[in-house]
């Protein structure tokens, strides 16, 4: 199953928000030597949220989020069980101690902090990728040349603007051109059946004996991100 990168990042701040009050209530109970199994369950439902932070972190720092519905299976499997678990948790919940309730419902408060400092801090990162396939070469024709490549985003790529010196052009995403392929190995990322571009850069900014182009995404946040800088030399 394919969903878009947000879904398993959303999936791992649920999965940390479980986790912290979790790990509270069960060292709670070991330190009170709380008879009720309430320790034991929070440990359980610490396990699953910890599986599927781990699942996700492998997945994110190995094979990249676009092989989640592969690598991310035991974090799909932990958070349904979860899922299973969490009215049992409530319940249980209600046989705790008053201390213990109002220390995993700060610990629930602080975590929600870290979670939308993090989120903040996390959407405001450039981490779009993308390649240009052509030109492949340094040497350019002086009359002009098409410019091809392709670019993602976890938030959707909003442009993708070519610089070369004090000029600027800018595709916007009305001008992408289909990229089934990329869909196919990219299918996570939102707008991966468009994510190729091409735009023939004039002959007009080729009148140096040098040239550094750069090509930039920006996303739908606004956030931009590098993805090829070269330099060409235009000939003859």
């Amino acid at each position: 199953m394919t969903l878009p990168v947000a879904w398993y990042i959303g999936i791992g701040i649920l999965a940390f928000l479980v986790a912290v009050p979790a790990m509270v209530v069960w060292i709670a109970a070991i330190a009170t030597r709380n008879g009720t199994g309430a320790g034991a369950f929070a440990a359980y439902v610490l396990m699953l949220s910890l599986t599927a932070i781990y699942s996700l972190g492998t997945t994110a720092f190995g094979d990249g989020l676009s092989e989640s519905a592969r690598h991310n299976l035991p974090g799909f499997l932990a958070m349904a069980a979860l899922a299973v678990a969490a009215p049992f948790a409530l319940w249980s919940f209600r046989r705790l101690a008053p201390a213990v309730r109002a220390a995993a419902a700060i610990a629930l408060v602080a975590a929600l902090a870290a979670c939308a400092v993090a989120t903040a801090w996390v959407l405001r990162q450039p981490v779009a990728i993308g390649v240009v396939d052509a030109p492949n070469t340094r040497e350019v024709p002086r009359e002009g040349f098409v410019l091809r490549g392709w670019a993602l985003d976890p938030l959707g790529v909003k442009s993708i603007r070519i610089r070369a010196g004090d000029r600027v052009a800018t595709i916007d995403r009305d001008a992408h051109l289909p990229s089934a392929g990329l869909a196919r190995l990219f299918g996570g990322y939102p707008g991966a059946m468009a994510a190729g571009f091409a735009w023939k850069v004039p002959g007009a900014w080729l009148q140096q004996p040098e040239l550094r182009l750069e090509v930039t995404v920006e996303n739908e946040a606004g956030i931009q991100t590098e993805i090829d800088r070269r330099r060409v030399r235009p000939v003859p």
